[in-house]
């Protein structure tokens, strides 16, 4: 948001009414002041988020610094992961500072769920009327970037295995018992690699 301090020559309300814009829209901008003084001006206001963990946080008022004691747990508890683990990271986002921005909250995590809703309260509460869901594929594109084979998502496709499959089929897939099958250990035992290398693993 602009001005940023009262020397600051930048504007967003300025620039807005230079260029006719009627609504703020794709906006990681959370202070009620400042959604307020768009929509006072006649303009609507769309927030923004991601299942990105640094834009979760942000929303929920905690630190998002990188040596914020609860970050690695944060982490670990709520991220994709990848074969071998490890937190998975979208590849253009590799090279980004914040540990937190370069990992995504899984879909498949009820726990995760309460948080995000949580974090999207936090627009709600500040007086916007849409909210503008970035990087929308979530977990439906994550093989692209290596998968998520955390635990919600292996018992997840476990229970997807056995409404759909008969105790025949799942024999003939070598599983011999749906109640223990682990698809991370298959994977790694065939030799899947971890990462974006995943993607162009044909097994």
């Amino acid at each position: 948001w602009r001005p940023r301090i009262k020397k600051d020559p930048m504007s967003v309300m300025r620039a807005m009414d230079d260029f006719h814009v009627t609504g703020l829209v794709w906006a990681y901008i959370h202070n009620p002041e400042h959604i307020a003084e768009v929509t006072k001006s006649g303009r609507f206001f769309q927030g923004a988020v991601t299942a990105s963990l640094q834009t979760v946080r942000s929303l929920l008022g905690e630190s998002i610094a990188n040596d914020a004691p609860d970050v690695p747990d944060f982490i670990d508890r709520y991220t994709t992961k990848n074969l071998d683990g490890t937190p998975n990271e979208q590849p253009w986002k590799t090279y980004w500072r914040n540990d937190l921005s370069r990992v995504s909250g899984c879909c498949s995590n009820p726990e995760f769920e309460k948080v995000y809703v949580r974090a999207l309260m936090t627009y709600i509460r500040a007086g916007a009327t849409q909210i503008q869901r970035d990087e929308g594929g979530g977990n439906s594109q994550r093989p692209n970037y290596g998968g998520c084979f955390c635990s919600w998502c292996i018992r997840g496709f476990r229970a997807y295995l056995k409404e759909r499959l008969t105790a025949d089929q799942l024999k003939a897939f070598g599983i011999e018992n749906i109640e223990t099958f682990d698809y991370a250990v298959r994977l790694r035992q065939a030799n899947a690699p971890a990462g974006i290398a995943f993607r162009n693993w044909r097994g």
